[in-house]
């Protein structure tokens, strides 16, 4: 059976272990049919490593649900994998007295045949000296002489051949008779010794070897001192890592090291991503996590830097945002430094020696910062590394960009996704991307600049001639452009079909060849400017060596959306549409999270149009738009052990398996925890004093309107006990509510 029915225990409210899907699981509570029902798919997935689509109703329990069964299958896999690795490392230990039976007898026979050797040094060396003193004799070619020539050397082979226990001694017996004649009457007549060539038979205590033959075993490595791991070191493979390791167990003498051949054997279980769409929903997960017995697990929040950080701005500084004072800071040429950037929170050991325990969340984090005097948005970053399980909302795992910078390697690993009934949007935001005209033009100039600086040059000029490239097509595009009005906004916007965008491309020299050529030297340019090599000279010289943070985004965007467009032969150029338009410059969260170190970056743009009666504030925009959230959805999934997405409104669930392109072989509708006979359904067209409670966008505005829906409410509250949830259409009519 995949679900057990939990034990009975001490009190009927009190914490549960039972069996789901074979894994023990423990719960805080005696839990309802629908969390068992929850729980057995979560795990059933995460053992065949296969996608879980599961939607449970609001209420229901799902979040405690997802944490208590996958930590409880992240736990029973250590002991799985703990388990393997020890019986490994006992038959290892079985095998070593008859491999160091093996080894000593080796070693006897080395040994043996070293003093064999040694004798055979010695007699030949008294021999070498005896001659030392003799006159030199030369002899003709004939073949009498040479015949009485080579005497000598045949019975001293011959005396060799006695004395040899070595088969070896016998393999090359001709060449060692040419090699030792020529030696010896060399060494009569000059009394000097003669080094081998590399390419020729050499002769080495009395044995004859070939250059190219095997080396002796006291010569070379012996298998035993390499280990089953070398590449990570010791004071790396710990529990932090979920590693199994000569720490966890092998016996070590009292000198410290071990009695037998130590083998580092690691194993790592999957990291789990618990995915959330907001801040304020994953303290409510932190929450609930603190009710469980998993709540020591090692974990880590990623947020932005509007959350974390503690530092303020100095005097005389404004800042539009707390990233972009982080960037300015943190400047390689004009920046001071920040004083809070010093790892002092960046492991779980020091997090304990801070006291800080586990569950914390982003409260704690930044509180504990200001008390340490240490960065929470850096620490929190640092401690993925370690960290068995990873809090952050979705879009970080699912938008490649901020993905990147947060380093964040989900091959392998095992991703939550909890209230993802937006997940598409979300994914197709990711796919898309939209830059100001002004800033190809700035980037243009600044591959230009740092080509002029002998930086790669060839790859600069590449990537400005592609820039230049592209604002010609959208200067000829914009030409072209039609005129749409609506009751809140003006705009002027060009419309490609992915194909048709293709074309055009082409026919201003941006062809397949162009673009991969592009996105290599993006690459190459960005590597280059984060090198070690250039950022020391830039803090040296005070002037930027590679290409600027803006520069970068502007790469990096361009790369990503035409990887997507051209790559696997260009398997995903109907699911994008490329729209130029003019709009108005708008201050959005991702030209926020750019640094301000583009002067003209948010000025009047360089198009030669006219623009009598246009705004100073409007630019002129390149938008690639994305269709098929599977796009960016389906590259994760192909990489991940498994994905679990969950919501309390997914249905109809076969759509996610065609809009996100990827296979979800398990699937969920949960009942809710309540009977039907507890629930009523119904309307209420009026409030208490009689007036029509229709919300449409104009009826909301009126006091009227909000008194009456107020007076609804509070009866509500009056009749029904234990609270009530109110859904409203907008955070503004929340807000207008509460001044009402």
């Amino acid at each position: 059976m995949d679900a057990g029915v939990p034990t009975t225990p001490s009190s009927d409210n009190g914490p549960r272990k039972f069996f789901v899907a074979g894994v023990e699981v423990e719960f805080p509570i005696k839990p309802y049919k629908c969390q068992i029902s929850t729980m057995n798919m979560v795990i059933r997935g995460l053992r065949h490593m296969t996608n879980t689509l599961i939607e449970s109703p609001t209420g229901s329990g799902k979040t405690l649900s997802l944490i208590c069964s996958s930590l409880a299958w992240q736990k029973a896999e250590f002991a799985r994998l703990k388990e393997i690795l020890e019986k490994e490392a006992i038959e290892n230990a079985a095998a070593q007295p008859e491999e160091t039976e093996r080894q000593q007898m080796q070693t006897e026979r080395d040994r043996a045949r070293k003093t064999e050797e040694q004798k055979e040094e010695q007699m030949l060396q008294r021999r070498r000296e005896n001659d030392q003193g003799r006159a030199v004799v030369y002899y003709d070619d004939s073949d009498e002489d040479m015949e009485d020539f080579q005497m000598r050397p045949k019975k001293i082979f011959k005396m060799m051949k006695d004395t040899k226990n070595s088969a070896n001694a016998l393999s090359t017996s001709s060449d060692c008779m040419n090699t030792h004649t020529c030696d010896t009457a060399y060494n009569i007549g000059q009394g000097q010794k003669q080094n081998s060539s590399p390419s020729s038979p050499s002769f080495k205590n009395g044995i004859c070897q070939s250059p190219y033959s095997t080396p002796h075993k006291e010569e070379s490595a012996t298998q035993m001192d390499v280990t089953a791991d070398v590449s990570a070191p010791s004071e790396t493979v710990t529990k932090d890592a979920i590693c199994i390791s000569k720490q966890d167990g092998c016996m070590e003498t009292e000198e410290g090291t071990s009695a037998k051949p130590q083998y580092v054997l690691t194993a790592r279980v999957p990291k789990i991503f618990y995915c959330s769409r907001t801040h304020q929903q994953i303290q409510q997960v932190v929450r609930e996590l603190r009710k469980t017995v998993y709540k020591d697990v090692k974990m880590t929040i990623l947020s932005s830097r509007e959350h974390t950080c503690i530092q303020t701005p100095g005097s005389g500084h404004t800042f539009r945002s707390k990233t972009e004072m982080c960037c300015a800071l943190l400047d390689p040429v004009e920046g001071r430094g920040c004083m809070y950037k010093n790892g002092r929170m960046s492991s779980h050991t020091a997090l304990e020696y801070y006291k800080m325990e586990s569950p914390w969340d982003l409260e704690d984090l930044v509180q504990a910062g200001r008390t340490i005097k240490s960065c929470p948005y850096f620490a929190s970053r640092d401690l993925i590394t370690t960290a068995d399980i990873v809090f952050c909302p979705y879009i970080y795992l699912i938008d490649p960009k901020i993905r990147n910078t947060m380093n964040l390697q989900l091959r392998g690993a095992v991703i939550l996704l909890d209230e993802a009934h937006n997940i598409e949007d979300c994914c197709r935001d990711a796919g898309s991307y939209s830059v100001l005209y002004d800033d190809i033009f700035q980037a243009m100039k600044d591959c230009k600049r740092v080509a002029g600086m002998e930086i790669l040059p060839e790859i600069h000029n590449r990537l400005a001639w592609f820039l230049s490239s592209l604002m010609k097509w959208m200067s000829q595009t914009i030409q072209l452009t039609e005129h749409y009005e609506t009751e809140t906004e003006r705009m002027e916007s060009s419309t490609f079909g992915g194909a048709d965008a293709v074309a055009s491309f082409e026919e201003h020299g941006i062809d397949l060849e162009s673009i991969i050529e592009f996105k290599r030297c993006a690459v190459d340019a960005v590597t280059e400017t984060n090198s070690g090599e250039n950022m020391l000279h830039t803090k040296e010289s005070f002037e930027r060596h590679g290409v600027l943070q803006a520069t970068t985004f502007v790469l990096e965007g361009l790369s990503l959306v035409l990887g997507f467009m051209y790559d696997n032969d260009m398997e995903h150029i109907w699911d994008y549409y490329v729209v130029v338009c003019k709009n108005s410059v708008v201050s959005s969260t991702s030209r926020n999270d750019m640094p301000n170190d583009w002067p003209n970056a948010r000025g009047r743009s360089m198009l030669i149009v006219e623009e009598d009666d246009t705004p100073s504030n409007w630019g002129h925009y390149l938008n690639f738009l994305c269709m098929n959230p599977g796009v960016v959805f389906r590259p994760i999934a192909d990489v991940v052990r498994s994905i679990v997405l969950t919501s309390g409104t997914l249905a109809p669930l076969v759509t996610f398996n065609s809009e996100l392109g990827t296979t979800f072989a398990n699937e969920l509708q949960a009942l809710h925890i309540i009977d039907e006979n507890q629930l009523w359904v119904g309307a209420l067209g009026s409030g208490p004093g009689g007036r029509e409670l229709q919300a449409s966008y104009r009826l909301t505005d009126m006091s009227d309107f909000r008194q009456e829906l107020g007076s609804t409410i509070l009866q509500v509250c009056k009749v029904i006990p234990y609270g009530v949830l109110c859904f409203l259409p907008s955070y503004r009519l929340l807000e207008s509510l509460r001044q009402q």
